[in-house]
Order: structure tokens, then C-alpha cells, then sequence
């Protein structure tokens, strides 16, 4: 089933909580009752723990009901916030989703980007970076997942994470068909177009599963942005002979997760990469409040542009956006 409830939106960026160093850890099984899940810490920061996929039981899936969006009226910049909720009978889950589409002419279409946030934070978390996507070309829809947001309203549990690559293959097939999707999004999403997922620490973790590992992969990926992400606790192979492009971008004074993970990330990607630098970048800050916030959004934007739509133009900033503001290019192939 996909329930889709509209509501009013506040499309500012919410704070995380004081740090706490979180580790790799090793693949344990996850339980999708929930009912016993760890609870970290109060207001944890965004982790890298995960953990092993499971199967969950299949039930029979309820038909959609599409409702309408509203603007949330947060910011001038030109974008409609659409607040929705999925509700997936099949996999016995439910999350929140924040749409952000661009102003255009009633006739244009935006390729379609999904935003995996953190563990312990939210999509809220990244609204500002989500709205410069979406002011930038693009439907960026960022799900609130069941048990890794602190705005989902469930016990944080990080074992769940390995769940999240289902979760946005789920919020695709809703989006692109005609039938699940709001009223507001009819007509505005470019369903032909691959879609582009990014992802911050355990988001660009799922991110980087739904593009390249076996277990979770989904074909209408056509590009990820990995935002101190890597490739872990997923059981698949990672990477594949043809790989989608891959963005991998990481701060070099990241205190929770290491500037290696980025690192193998690129060695292994089959197709085409690149690796930047945040010089000073700790693991949060360059997506959210630092100064080298918005040339991280220019990047991306411009990344997913040139390899969703083969925008040439696009593709010639590339070389200047990875080298503005504090970022470094520091691999191109």
C-alpha cells in the first residue's frame, strides 16, 4: 500500500546533537519487529554501524491513493515542498518523504534525485543542500527512514540500515508511476531519465548499495553522490563490470568515518569517478552548515546534471566546482 498524506512542511535544516565517535562495525542479523532494537545514546550523530539485510514476509500490497502538495513557503528560492508518507505493505514498513521540486513552466520535467540522510539525523538535517538540488533542476525526494531518523518517531536501530536500499526503490516505483504519485508531481518528474540518489555516512552507505552492491541493486540508478559514505555491510558483490558514475565526496578531518572509506570506494567503482576532498571537512559540516556547503550543492548538482541528462555544460564546470570554496579534486577517471 502507499498512502500518501500531505501536510505543512518546515523546510529548515534541523540540528544533530553533540558527537559521538561511532565505529565500522561487523554485520550482525536484523530483527524487523523492531520491538527489541538497541537505542543508542540520546540525539546521536550521523554513524557508520550496519548491519546484515534480512527477507522480510511479503503480504499483499494495498493499491495508492495520490493526494496534493502544498508549499511550505520556508525559503524564496523557488521550490515546492510536498511532504508524503509510504506505506509498504509488502516489506511491512512506513516512512515520511520530503519532495523539493523546482518553479517551471506547467510542461517542464526534472530528472527524479533521492537523499538518504544519516543515521540519528533526518531529511530536515540536509534541507538546505536538498533545496539548492531542487532550485538547481532536479525532484529531490528525501525519505525519512523508519528507524535511522530522528524525526521518524520509532527507536533509533542502526541494524536496519541494510533495510534503507529497499526503502528508495520503493519510493521510485511510487514516484515514476502516474497512479502513486501526487497531484503536484504529475507531469514534473522526467520518468525516462535515470534516477540520481546521494547519501550522507550511513545514507551514503544505502546510496552507494542501491548503485553497486548485487544484493540491492536497482538498474534506474543513473548516477550517486556518496557523501562520506562506503562500501560495507551490504552481503552483495560490490561494483560490477559497468558501474553507474560515482561522485565520492569526504572531509579529510572526518572524526567518525575514515577518508579511506572514500578512498576504496573509488578504487573499486568500474565506472565513471571522481574523489574530492573537504580540506578540513569534518564528517557533517561540508553537507550542512560549513562554508564549503554550497559548493558541494554546485558540485553534485552539476555531477548528476552531466551524467543523468549528458549535459555538456554542466560537465565543463565539473574540474572548477570540485576545486572551489575548500574542495580539493583529488581523482578523476
Amino acid at each position: 500500500m502507499l498512502l500518501l498524506v500531505v501536510a505543512q512542511v518546515d523546510g529548515s535544516p534541523g540540528a544533530v546533537a553533540s558527537a559521538r565517535a561511532g565505529e565500522w562495525s561487523t554485520a550482525v542479523p536484523v530483527s524487523t519487529a523492531h520491538g527489541s532494537s538497541s537505542t543508542p545514546d540520546p540525539a546521536p550523530p550521523p554513524s557508520t554501524q550496519l548491519a546484515a539485510a534480512t527477507n522480510p514476509s511479503e503480504p499483499a500490497v494495498r493499491p495508492p491513493t495520490p493526494s496534493e502538495g502544498v508549499d511550505d513557503g520556508a525559503v524564496d528560492d523557488g521550490v515546492t515542498a510536498t511532504e508524503l508518507t509510504v506505506v509498504d505493505d509488502l516489506r511491512s514498513r512506513a516512512f515520511s518523504v520530503t519532495v523539493y521540486s523546482p518553479s517551471g513552466p506547467a510542461n517542464a520535467t526534472f530528472p527524479l534525485v533521492v537523499f538518504a540522510h544519516g543515521f540519528g539525523a533526518s531529511a530536515a538535517t540536509y534541507a538546505t543542500l536538498e533545496r539548492q538540488l531542487a532550485a538547481s533542476g532536479f525532484v529531490v525526494a528525501a525519505p525519512d527512514f523508519p528507524y535511522t531518523s530522528n524525526a521518524s518517531g520509532n527507536s533509533l536501530d542502526r541494524d536496519d540500515v541494510v533495510n534503507q536500499a529497499g526503502d528508495i526503490s520503493v519510493l521510485i516505483d511510487r514516484l515514476v508511476d502516474p497512479a502513486s504519485t501526487p497531484d503536484s508531481l504529475l507531469g514534473r518528474i522526467a520518468t525516462a531519465t535515470p534516477v540520481g540518489v546521494i547519501g550522507h555516512s550511513d545514507g551514503g552507505i544505502t546510496v552507494a548499495a542501491v548503485a553497486y552492491n548485487a544484493s540491492v541493486h536497482d538498474p534506474r540508478i543513473g548516477a550517486a553522490v556518496v557523501l562520506s559514505g562506503a562500501e560495507i555491510m551490504y552481503p552483495g558483490r560490490w561494483f560490477g563490470t559497468s558501474s553507474p558514475p560515482l561522485l565520492a565526496i569526504h572531509g579529510d578531518a572526518d572524526e567518525l568515518n575514515p577518508y579511506a572509506a572514500s578512498q576504496q570506494l573509488y578504487a573499486d567503482a568500474t565506472g565513471p569517478k571522481m574523489l574530492v576532498t573537504v580540506l578540513g571537512g569534518s564528517h557533517l559540516g561540508p553537507f550542512t552548515t560549513a562554508p564549503s556547503e554550497p559548493a558541494v550543492a554546485a558540485l553534485a548538482a552539476d555531477f548528476l546534471h552531466a551524467q543523468l541528462q549528458h549535459d555538456a555544460h554542466a560537465g565543463e564546470r565539473l574540474d572548477g566546482d570540485a576545486n572551489a570554496e575548500d574542495l580539493v579534486l583529488a581523482a578523476w577517471d
